[in-house]
């Protein structure tokens, strides 16, 4: 499956997804230096990324993955999260999810954490 959104609702996805990429919080800006470039095992990774209805933190079509940084919002959005990542992963992505805390306090732990995800581990 090609990882679009229709053009309808590209238009009305494309400002939210830039305006999340200008205003970035800390974690997100931590975590996309060590991602951007291809400095993570080579894979490239897009920030903001639209797929179906969703702006994704971080997307890799390579690995058919989603990077999502959770910030104290996502206590009270378990249910719509669990919804997203259902969708997400009927459609062949799998989701990893890491807390605003962890990526600030320890991102190289972050890192590895995600080899271990994307090993299957």
């Amino acid at each position: 499956m090609a990882w679009k959104s229709t053009p309808a609702l590209w238009r009305k996805l494309k400002p939210v997804a830039r305006k999340m990429r200008s205003e970035a919080t800390p974690a997100e800006i931590i975590l996309w230096t060590e991602l951007s470039k291809k400095k993570f095992r080579g894979y490239r990774f897009l920030r903001q990324h639209a797929i179906g209805q969703f702006v994704l933190d971080f997307y890799c079509s390579a690995l058919h993955f989603a990077i999502e940084v959770d910030g104290e919002t996502h206590r009270f959005r378990r249910q719509e999260d669990a919804s997203r990542d259902r969708f997400l992963n009927s459609n062949g992505l799998r989701v990893f999810r890491v807390h605003n805390e962890k990526v600030i306090t320890d991102v190289s732990a972050v890192l590895a954490d995600l080899e271990r995800f994307i090993a299957g581990a």
